[in-house]
Order: structure tokens, then sequence, then C-alpha cells
């Protein structure tokens, strides 16, 4: 699958029902670099980026995709085309060594909609599935009770509290194996 911008063709990573993930290209900085501009976005993500700071972001995860390595993608409603915001994975450092963590952003006028668990559950099929993740994890700062339901409906449990950028946060873990169990990879979400 391929989905065109005026770049380029972009390498399509999953379909939903309502939603698709693609590969991120620059030209993305246009739709999607709001996003990570944006200070109410980004506040469980370390704060808004400049517009140099969001470029260098699109191209680590652009370089990403060429190393075969987990990243974050662009995700779009499949009616509209209209860009929702960004989900995928990074590498981060945890008490239990370092691990995958899923994560989303979505655009202020795209939340409330469900689409967190839907591009939270495409990507994890596509970590375990494609990518041969073993694991998964989410780093959520206590209090965040939105983002606990959504790791909840993506089969995560809470495994402990761990501090992150000075602040405290709930460690939770999904394994291949927890989807693998419940059907997950029986759909066709990931081509």
């Amino acid at each position: 699958g391929e989905f065109h911008l005026p770049g380029g063709r972009m390498k399509v990573i999953a379909r939903t029902p309502r939603l698709l993930l693609r590969e991120l290209s620059e030209e993305d900085l246009g739709s999607l670099g709001g996003t990570l501009m944006d200070a109410e976005a980004m506040a469980a993500l370390g704060g808004a980026m400049d517009r140099e700071q969001a470029l260098t972001w699109l191209r680590r995860q652009i370089g990403r995709y060429r190393t075969g390595e987990p990243a974050c993608w662009a995700v779009e409603e499949r009616e509209t085309g209209t860009p929702a915001g960004l989900a995928g994975f990074a590498r981060m450092p945890t008490p239990l060594g370092e691990l995958h963590e899923l994560g989303y952003i979505l655009r202020a006028d795209r939340r409330g909609r469900g689409y967190a668990s839907e591009a939270g559950r495409a990507c994890l099929e596509y970590g375990f599935g494609t990518l041969g993740l073993p694991r998964a994890c989410a780093m959520i700062r206590v209090g965040n009770a939105a983002s606990e339901r959504v790791a909840r409906r993506l089969g995560m449990r809470y495994v402990r509290e761990m501090e992150f950028r000075g602040a405290p946060h709930g460690l939770w873990l999904v394994s291949r194996e927890d989807l693998s169990g419940r059907g997950c990879f029986s759909r066709e979400t990931v081509l």
C-alpha cells in the first residue's frame, strides 16, 4: 500500500476502520508540525518543540524507517484524509531496562473520538507482528486517567510507579503473547 503526497509516495503501515497510519515525510511539517509545537498536546511528552526541533524529529523518524527500527507514523482519517495526529514507538529507558514505548499525540480537534485506542491497537499489531517486538510499554503521568483508560483498552497492565522527567509516572506493559492470546492479530489492519 502506498499513499501519495506531493513529495512522493509514503508507505502505509496500517488501516483501521477509521484511520490510516503511514510513514511521515518532511512535507508533514506543515500539517502535523503544529501538533509537535503545541504546548497542550506535547505536555506529557516534554513540552512543545520549535520548528527546527520538529523538523529534526521528523527526520529522525524517517531515518528509522530506512533501518527498520520502530518509529512514529502519521495518523489520518481514512474518509477525509485529514491529519489526526501521530502514533508509534520510541525507545525509552525504564527501571526494567530499555523498552519500546507506545505513544500518540492527537490534534486538539480530534481528541475524544477513540482515535488513540484505534491507532494504538494498530501500532501494537504492527510492532508485534511486523517488527517482531516482544513487548511494549507506556509511561503515563500519575493522574492522567484518559491515557490509563487507553492503556487498559490496549491490554496493558500497570507494573509500577517510576520517576520520569521529574514527575511520577506509571509504567504499563503489554507483550506479544498478551495480545495474540486475545485474537488481536486476526483482524486485517496491518498490510
